[in-house]
This record gives C-alpha cells, structure tokens and sequence, in this order.
C-alpha cells in the first residue's frame, strides 16, 4: 500500500501551527503529508522547533509545496531568500520533493542551481500556461533534475473525461512523484471528495495511480477529524 496524508493547506482555516496540524494528521493514521506554504511570508516566517522535528517523523513521505501567490522565480533577491530558506527545511525534513507552479517561473537558472529536486504541478483552466499536455512535455524533456505531481481535480478542470490525467501520467512517466486529490464543490474550488459534485470522476481516476502516493487537498471545514476520516476511508476504498 502506498503513502497516503493530506496537505496542510487543508487545514489553513484553522488556527493550528504546522507542527500541531501534522500531529493531527498522523493521529489518523495518515502516513503522507505536504507541507503548503501559500505565499513567501508563510514560508520564510516558519520556524523550526522540537515539536516541528517530532511531528515529522510519523511520516514516511513528506513533500513541501512552494509559495504560489505574491511569487515569480527569478534572478532576484526574493528568489535566492526562499530557496535559502527550502534548503534548510531539506536538510532538516527527508523531503521527497518540492512542489512548484510553473506559472510562477519566470527563470529556471536559480531553481537548478539550488540543488533542490522540483515538482512540476498540473495547473487548473484560469492558467494560460502549466495545463495541457505540451506544456508539461515541454519542460520535463528540457530540464532532467524536474518531478512531475498530478493534480486530479486540476486535470477535471480542464478534460471532464479524465482522460488528461492519463496522458500527464504517461507524459511523466518515472518523473511522476505523486498525486494531487480533491473535488469541486459549488462554494469550494478544491473541495473534499466526499462532497464534490464531480466525485465519481475523480474517483474513477484513482486505481490507475494506485502505485503512487497520495495527498489530500479538499479543505477540512466544520468537524475536521471526522470529515478526515471519511474521506481517508473513502480514498481508499477505490485505492485498494
């Protein structure tokens, strides 16, 4: 059986710390997690503690997902203070990768030079660019030290038939890390699966990415640890 967790984003309604939230998590049972830093600020104010290694450790895959808002990547000094700041959680944290939005690059150069493994994110339909098929050829066939992530609820934005998640699979082939979940709801882009309007299509997309892990993206609203739960349970069943 695969890894399987949730992102802490799911939780950014909440007013649980990183380390708290990940406590959470494996209380569950959950073995995955994804650390999410929306903007350069979350990312660069986080501080490392005792509580923070502990937590980590009830994981066996644990991936980190770059700022996406108030972000490009560039030769600047913006760029070089978050990856400073990505190689010293790397260091601490056996990271399997780092999620990157590739709207949000503007120059791959101090990506490459950083040393760090990156991964490349499906993006949703409001993105001009990151969420069709050549797109993501394109960059995995340039620049080799690059991982691949799929985000099934981003795939449905664009191909209802889910027949796109297949070809970004095929596209990434062994760079393919692991997968995005969640659903569309109408209040929620990224919704949890249970109350999804386009649950059964993103369910039907889960066996054939049984081999890779899983992170959860729905947002955790309301009774959190019994919503976690079910949807855990849920993803699972149609996983294994």
């Amino acid at each position: 059986m695969e890894e399987i967790g949730f992102s802490t984003g799911c939780m950014h309604r909440s007013k649980k710390s990183i380390a708290e939230t990940l406590k959470f998590y494996s209380s569950l049972g959950a073995d995955a997690v994804e650390i999410s830093f929306a903007t350069p600020t979350d990312l660069n104010s986080l501080e490392w503690t005792s509580e923070l290694e502990d937590a980590i450790k009830n994981y066996k895959f644990v991936t980190i997902h770059a700022p996406w808002k108030e972000v490009k990547y560039k030769s600047d000094i913006q760029t070089t203070i978050l990856l400073m700041k990505l190689q010293f959680l790397c260091k601490k944290i056996p990271v399997k990768g780092i999620v990157i939005h590739p709207d949000t690059i503007e120059n791959y150069v101090p990506l490459n030079e950083s040393g760090l493994y990156f991964l490349i994110e499906n993006m949703d339909a409001r993105k001009e660019y990151g969420n069709q098929p050549e797109h993501n050829k394109e960059i995995l066939s340039k620049r080799q030290n690059l991982g691949s992530v799929i985000d099934l609820e981003h795939a449905y934005e664009n191909d209802k038939t889910m027949t796109l998640a297949r070809t970004l699979s095929y596209i990434a082939d062994k760079k393919l890390s692991h997968i995005h979940v969640s659903g569309r709801s109408e209040q929620i882009n990224h919704a949890l699966v249970q109350e999804a309007s386009n649950q059964k299509e993103i369910l039907s997309a889960l066996p054939e990415f049984k081999d890779y892990p899983i992170i959860l993206e729905g947002i955790l609203i309301g009774n959190q640890r019994e919503k976690a739960v079910k949807e855990l349970n849920l993803i699972k069943t149609y996983l294994y």
